[in-house]
């Protein structure tokens, strides 16, 4: 039975080098998301990957320069993020008044499972709902940025009563101001995250 969720988030190309809002160093979290992948798919826990897919208009480009558009190169995975089939895709951020930052968002999201390469829509509302269905109550959080998307997701699992943890050393951090990453790593901390690290994770026994 599966018992943990690996929450992979927004590793996309316009997250990555080269990318319109490219975090530093964004691409080397590639290498660590395919470990804990891998890892995840032969314990058999589920394995998540949100993206966000921004209409061309929305509010949400009044604070950030526009990214991950829905349908372009930027708003696709990074082209070494590997998939396998089963995986869950969460689409958010798709209406034109929201931000998006969270895997958790109730609202504005398209879940879809991906099969034989493709992915195929499911029926459930939003992460939560499919989690519950599972009866999984764990969940393990990398991708990018630790101080916006990987914060609010981590945060809002928290207040879902979900087990949470950060996989720090396969996160990047935004930094629009110095400490930003700290700061988003001590609050997460405070409302009960457990920060991990790739290597504990792939060596731990479950």
């Amino acid at each position: 039975m599966t018992k943990r969720a690996i929450i992979h988030v927004d590793i996309q190309n316009d997250f990555c080098y080269g990318g319109l809002l490219a975090v530093t160093d964004g691409d080397s979290v590639v290498k660590q998301a395919n470990q804990i992948t891998e890892d995840a798919f032969q314990r058999g826990d589920l394995i998540v990957f949100s993206a966000d897919c921004h209409p061309f208009i929305t509010s949400h480009f009044e604070k950030w320069p526009p990214h991950c558009r829905k349908g372009t190169l930027g708003q696709k995975f990074h082209p070494q993020l590997k998939i396998p089939d089963g995986s869950i895709i969460v689409f958010k951020g798709i209406g034109n008044k929201d931000d998006g930052y969270s895997a958790f968002d109730k609202e504005n999201v398209k879940l879809f499972i991906v099969v034989k390469g493709r992915s195929v829509p499911t029926s459930f509302k939003n992460l939560s709902s499919l989690l519950h269905f599972l009866k999984i109550k764990t969940v393990d959080v990398d991708g990018l940025a630790t101080d916006y998307c990987d914060k609010a997701t981590v945060l809002d699992a928290i207040r879902l009563n979900y087990r949470t943890r950060l996989i720090l050393d396969a996160c990047r951090a935004v930094n629009l101001n110095p400490g930003d990453e700290e700061h988003a790593v001590e609050e997460m901390q405070d409302a009960g995250a457990v920060i991990t690290s790739t290597e504990r994770v792939l060596n731990e026994t479950r």
